[in-house]
């Protein structure tokens, strides 16, 4: 069993791994990685004191404390001695804090520790899988361990990886779409604050089949959503009395006198060039409410994913104030953007 400095291990889209990294040696020049598998790297020269939230393209990270090497007979008391007294005890995490464990297992060579989830459970902590304050995060590659345990929001994403999971809502179910609307909200949640549960009027640019629309008015009761795609929306949510359906392109509503009300949420999934999309945003600004707030994604391009993402937000930086851009779990080759507008 080793004690580890500066070391840390991070989880991205496979095809952001390189554009992950980076973003790391813009904060700590020195860090390096090994590649555990397409989506996982072990970044060594890094400390993760060193805050993560202004990365776009990494999905979660876990400091590394300890690591082992381990056999068949000797890795249960190993973990149970350490895992449990240095890594969960000996930081002090308050017993009303849920906890969650974490496992990643790259080569199958190792089980899930239930001993130790049962040993912190009779110690008096606290197990919550869907909304942990702190994990004890494991991960096995090549019969090596590496193991840490931190506070949820210093590792960007309480999902283990990062990958958060939803089921599908049964009949009523449009897209995928709609998963990446859910996790925005959750992961943004904390620059949204109340925003959300205040709202009355919200605009869907790009609606249809109009999973994000559902989502809005699943999730808020007595919201009104103005839908906007020349497509026909699915049936689960045409019909709903609490949406208006402008069959049109978002290009024409720019210039649509209908359009005086307010919006308190702008979402935008339109497919289009991301400067585009980021342009047509501008042009709506003045409907947003002065406690609004929009969610757009960002369609990535062939190449320069991280310079074309920072040129679309700061055109959106003219009119708006940038909340939060990350690669969430469900977006594929795009960047989800939460923004306000800026205070004149």
């Amino acid at each position: 069993m080793k004690r580890i400095e500066d070391l840390i291990i991070i989880s991205s889209q496979a095809e952001a791994a390189v554009i992950a990294l980076n973003e790391l040696q813009k904060i700590e020049p020195k860090a390096r990685s090994v590649r555990l598998s397409p989506e996982v790297q072990l970044i060594t020269n890094f400390n993760f004191k060193n805050s993560l939230h202004s990365t776009i393209f990494i999905r979660h990270a876990f400091p590394v404390q300890f690591s082992c090497h381990f056999s068949d007979s000797s890795y249960e008391h190993l973990l149970c001695d350490v895992l449990l007294k240095k890594l969960c005890v000996h930081q002090s995490f308050p017993k009303d804090q849920a906890f969650s464990i974490q496992m990643r297992n790259l080569s199958g060579d190792f089980e899930y520790p239930k001993h130790i989830e049962n040993s912190l459970i009779k110690m008096g902590y606290i197990k919550d899988d869907s909304a942990p304050i702190w994990a004890l995060s494991l991960l096995s590659f090549n019969r090596t361990l590496f193991a840490g345990a931190s506070y949820c929001k210093d590792n960007l994403s309480s999902w283990n990886g990062g990958m958060m999971r939803f089921k599908r809502d049964g009949n009523s179910f449009i897209s995928r779409a709609e998963f990446k609307l859910l996790e925005a909200l959750s992961v943004f949640k904390d620059v949204i604050g109340d925003r959300l549960v205040q709202a009355k009027q919200a605009l869907d640019l790009g609606a249809a089949p109009g999973g994000w629309s559902k989502i809005l008015l699943d999730r808020i009761p007595g919201l009104e959503v103005t839908a906007v795609d020349p497509a026909q929306l699915n049936a689960s949510v045409r019909t709903h009395p609490q949406l208006r359906h402008i069959k049109d392109i978002a290009q024409r509503l720019v210039t649509d006198k209908k359009l005086v009300k307010k919006f308190d949420i702008i979402v935008n999934d339109m497919r289009m060039d991301m400067m585009d999309s980021a342009r047509i945003m501008l042009d709506l600004c003045h409907t947003l409410s002065d406690d609004g707030f929009a969610i757009m994604t960002l369609k990535l391009p062939h190449s320069q994913w991280y310079k074309n993402t920072k040129r679309a937000c700061a055109l959106l930086e003219k009119s708006y104030q940038i909340l939060a851009v990350k690669q969430l779990f469900h977006n594929r080759s795009e960047v989800t953007v939460c923004v306000k507008r800026k205070e004149v």
